[in-house]
Order: structure tokens, then C-alpha cells, then sequence
């Protein structure tokens, strides 16, 4: 759209009477949503382009998601997934305090992760992590079959559980040392010895696992 800049987006907002950070962060993703959006419709034809701009206002966020349920001939939420999700997504971004939203992008950044139109998703993962900033709803599948993660909602997914054998182990780290101290309290020499020799204290070790170890 002519005219049309992420900074245009954050002056009206800030005309709104709106926080800078939170004209910064809402201007940059309704940017990347209207940019996504006419990407999306550039490829339908010329009828149903034109169906889209006879409602599209770029200074009305109320319009844009009639104009493209106009435009794709569909419902809203029940084709296009991505669109819902972003809604909802969005909605909770700009329900967040500032303080939080500021807390949560700071901690992003000096991870060295561009938050840049994307929602920050903490059942995928702390801010710190890549992976729970996503920019749709094909991101969040993507996490949640590589990370085996349960998710419902606008995003379906089943995790799968398998029965893992349990590893035996047959004394405790704290258990041997116990012993250790147990053993060498009651044995000076022996405590010289494990004291000058690696050989000789992992040689106690493995005796008091072979003494009060578990049994086959």
C-alpha cells in the first residue's frame, strides 16, 4: 500500500495516545500482518483482488479480516487457520502489561532473537528460546511434533508417550559416598590410601557397590 510504513503505523498509534514501546511493538505486527496478508492475496485473481481492496482499509484493522474472508470466499476460522491464530495471538500480546512485554522482548533480544512479527508462545518455551516466538500457526505445529508437545486450540497437535524401560542403577552417587565416608573413618590406613591413589578410592567404590549394591 502507498504510503503504507511501519513507522506510519506507530505515528498513528502514538496519536491514539498509545505507550511508544507499545506503538513500536503493535505497528511492527500489524506491518508484517498487512504485508503477509496482501502477499497472500496478490496470488488470487483479479475479481477477488479487487472484492478485497473495496473493503481493505490499512487504517481500519477492523476491515482487514472481513476483506480477506470476502476476498477468500470464506468464513472467518474455518479455512485459514493462520488468520485465527494471529487474532488470537495479537489479542493476548496487547493484553499483556507493557512491563512484561518489555521484559519478555529484552530477554529475546540479548538472546540474540529478531521478535520482529512474531508472538511470543511460552507453552513452546521460555522467551530465551527461538522456537516459542513464531509467526504462524504452521510455526507452532512445527514445535510441537519436533518437541513431541501436547496442543489444542486453534492448533491441534497429540503428543505420543512411550513406556520407557526404567535404568537401574545400583547404588546411588550419595549412597557410595556415604559409604565412602562410612569406610574410611573406620579404616585410617585406608583412608591414606584413597587419599594418595585414584586406583585404590575407585577400588573402594566398587567394593561398596558390590556389598550393598542391588541384586540381579
Amino acid at each position: 500500500m502507498k504510503g503504507l510504513t511501519q513507522e506510519s503505523l506507530k505515528q498513528k498509534y502514538l496519536a491514539a495516545g498509545e505507550d511508544e514501546f507499545w506503538a513500536d511493538r503493535k505497528a511492527e505486527n500489524d506491518y508484517y500482518r498487512i504485508t503477509k496478508m496482501l502477499a497472500a492475496v496478490g496470488e488470487l485473481s483479479a475479481e477477488c483482488q479487487g472484492i478485497f481492496f473495496k473493503v481493505f482499509d490499512p487504517n481500519d484493522p477492523k476491515t482487514w479480516a472481513e476483506a480477506e474472508m470476502y476476498a477468500h470466499q470464506s468464513p472467518p476460522g474455518t479455512r485459514f487457520t493462520d488468520r485465527a491464530f494471529n487474532e488470537g495471538q495479537r489479542r493476548k500480546m496487547e493484553g499483556m502489561s507493557p512491563l512484561v512485554a518489555y521484559n519478555l522482548h529484552k530477554a529475546a533480544q540479548k538472546a540474540g532473537i529478531d521478535t520482529g512479527g512474531k508472538y511470543y508462545v511460552g507453552g513452546l518455551g521460555r522467551a530465551t528460546d527461538k522456537a516459542a516466538w513464531v509467526t504462524s500457526s504452521d510455526d507452532v505445529l512445527a514445535v510441537c511434533k519436533a518437541r513431541n508437545l501436547n496442543c489444542e486450540g486453534v492448533v491441534q497437535h497429540k503428543a505420543h508417550f512411550e513406556d520407557k524401560p526404567v535404568k537401574k542403577v545400583k547404588l546411588a552417587e550419595d549412597l557410595i559416598q556415604r559409604f565412602e565416608k562410612e569406610y574410611t573413618a573406620n579404616d585410617p590406613s585406608l583412608a591414606k590410601k584413597v587419599k594418595r591413589s585414584k586406583k585404590a578410592k575407585q577400588e573402594l567404590r566398587e567394593l561398596i557397590v558390590h556389598t550393598h549394591g542391588a541384586r540381579k
